[in-house]
């Protein structure tokens, strides 16, 4: 018997677990939580470059890199390079903030440039950098903040008078 089917056999109370349709209730719900951790088991084997059969070929052309190469290979480019390529970088940037642009200028160093609205969207920026850049990397901000308040203002001016309060 599964683990996954013995844990779910655990929430019953003992005395039911003789039962006649009760039991094949449970016994075929374990079967079918047993298939199911052995697909998310798969689901985390192809996860892996190292250990992928299926999405081999998909690892392989995120690195550019020819198929003849082998999972061992995809693996070996995957850990050198923190699982991160310049375009994964790029991309994981550029969708929360569309005006910063990453470049490479020498080993292992980057530079983040462009502008983003607010003091607010900087600091955003800064903790993507944090959590996707490799920590071997050093990175050079150039990042200028469009507005140094983090509240739109359209105008000055008054449109009204208004009265508040009771009148005495």
């Amino acid at each position: 018997m599964g683990v996954t089917k013995r844990a779910f056999l655990s929430l019953f109370p003992r005395n039911v677990l003789n039962g006649d349709k009760i039991f094949t209730l449970k016994k075929g719900v374990g079967v079918y939580l047993d298939r199911v951790f052995l697909d998310l088991a798969k689901i985390i084997k192809e996860s892996n470059p190292g250990t992928s059969n299926e999405t081999l070929p998909e690892w392989a052309k995120d690195y550019a890199l020819p198929l003849s190469i082998g999972s061992r290979g995809v693996r070996n480019t995957f850990a050198s390079t923190g699982g991160q390529s310049l375009e994964y970088l790029q991309d994981a940037v550029s969708a929360e903030f569309p005006n910063i642009t990453i470049t490479e200028t020498g080993v292992l160093t980057y530079e983040v440039s462009g502008s983003v609205l607010t003091t607010n969207d900087r600091i955003r920026l800064e903790s993507v950098i944090d959590r996707i850049f490799p920590l071997y990397c050093s990175v050079t901000e150039n990042i200028i903040v469009v507005s140094g308040a983090d509240v739109a203002r359209c105008n000055l001016g008054i449109t009204g008078a208004a009265i508040t309060g009771k009148a005495f």
